[in-house]
């Protein structure tokens, strides 16, 4: 898909798998922002736990991981698509 002219919010786009997703929209000719103008694209990237993690979760970690990893998306997709 063509993306020039186009501006992505890739979250988690620092590292791993959003900075190969930032990495790959700047390739196809997108923006990835620093700041927020007008969101073609929205790549929910972020997380906050490594496989090895997992066997550790306690409830608090786990309402982290929620709300980075469900809460934040969808009011990011909703605030996002209702402009």
């Amino acid at each position: 898909m063509p993306l020039a002219g186009r501006t992505a919010l890739v979250t988690g786009g620092k590292r791993r798998v959003g900075l190969a997703i930032a990495d790959a929209v700047r390739a196809a000719g997108g923006e990835v922002i620093a700041q927020l103008p007008r969101i073609d694209l929205l790549v929910n990237s972020a997380a906050n736990f490594t496989r090895e993690q997992l066997a550790e979760v306690t409830f608090a970690s786990f309402d982290e991981t929620f709300a980075l990893n469900m809460r934040a998306p969808f009011f990011l997709a909703r605030t996002l698509g209702c402009r």
